[in-house]
């Protein structure tokens, strides 16, 4: 029986992850994520229910679409297919027992999910996701708290020490919920004040805001390690050095009358390092918030001029 229930946890988690596909590329968008029927981004054709069955669908008809043939991303498929480890991996991990905590995971899950998607294509985290999980996590935190209360009256744990308990478990919510997303909101303004340019700021505000949301499901000591391995990945990859050739193919062009330009989701300061090493004329850099306040006659006589961009999306790339 157990096989069966945790073969049905994998499956709901395929089907959920067909539906974060569908919202990472509608949220941004303003798209209904509800009423309006599926459709191809390419050609507009409304899609069947043969044509959404998760993981199936896309290994029938080859990964394109059933109407104009134009190829379907391969991350649709994946994210369906990890959304069914993950599913099946907390149940496992979890056992069945705890199926409250199990519903939480989920739901947050959910969301983490949704914002990962598109962050990634649109270096921007949508207000109303992280509505959502801080809706999520107070839930949790109460239900905790409640729950802990009612346990330790059950096992006739002494009121002194169940306070005690109690108050050092929400301190931890609490300070990963204020403390740090404050002190990182600070550590911005100085920053903006300092440089006198609003896009100067070396943290999203959505990171600070969704990093709140985190210390308050998780707490101050996962928050903490969250930022530690994030750092050290993002330290990782701005030590990765262009090739050696770059500099000297690109010298070449230049020479050959043939201009290069640099479309990159990178911050200004790693963009211009890297420009730097190769070779490129990085005094002029344009951030992709800039180019979604320009006409499209603006953004012409722009790229007539500009040859490095830096922060785009991969929408404006």
């Amino acid at each position: 029986m157990e096989i069966i229930i945790y073969i049905a946890i994998a499956i709901t988690g395929v089907v959920f992850g067909s539906f974060f596909t569908l919202a990472v590329y509608r949220i941004p968008r303003k798209e209904n994520i509800v009423y309006v029927r599926s459709h191809c981004t390419t050609c507009g054709h409304k899609l069947n229910f043969w044509d959404l069955i998760p993981v199936f669908s896309y290994i029938f008809l080859g990964g394109k679409c059933r109407y104009c043939g134009e190829k379907i991303r391969i991350r649709y498929l994946l994210l369906e297919v990890f959304s069914g480890i993950v599913f099946l991996t907390l149940a496992l991990t979890n056992g069945l027992e705890d199926i409250i905590y199990l519903v939480f995971a989920y739901l947050f899950m959910a969301g983490m999910f949704i914002i990962a998607g598109i962050d990634k294509e649109n270096y921007k985290i949508p207000n109303g996701v992280i509505i959502y999980e801080f809706c999520v996590a107070i839930a949790y935190f109460v239900f905790n708290t409640v729950m802990y209360f009612g346990m330790n009256k059950v096992q006739d744990v002494s009121f002194n020490d169940t306070l005690w308990n109690a108050i050092t478990y929400m301190s931890d919510k609490i300070i990963g919920a204020i403390l740090i997303p404050l002190i990182l909101f600070v550590i911005n303004k100085l920053i903006e004040a300092l440089l006198k340019d609003k896009e100067k700021s070396p943290i999203g505000y959505g990171d600070i805001k969704y990093l709140s949301v985190i210390g308050l499901m998780f707490g101050f000591s996962v928050q903490i390690l969250g930022i530690a391995l994030s750092s050290i990945i993002g330290f990782i990859g701005f030590l990765d050095p262009p090739k050696q050739s770059a500099k000297k193919e690109i010298e070449r062009l230049n020479r050959d009358g043939i201009r290069v330009m640099v479309l990159t989701g990178d911050n200004e300061y790693v963009t211009k390092t890297i420009c730097e090493k190769v070779a490129i004329n990085s005094d002029k850099i344009v951030l992709g918030s800039k180019i979604d306040k320009l006409s499209d006659l603006a953004l012409s006589r722009l790229l007539k001029k500009t040859n490095v961009f830096a922060k785009l999306s991969p929408i404006q790339k």
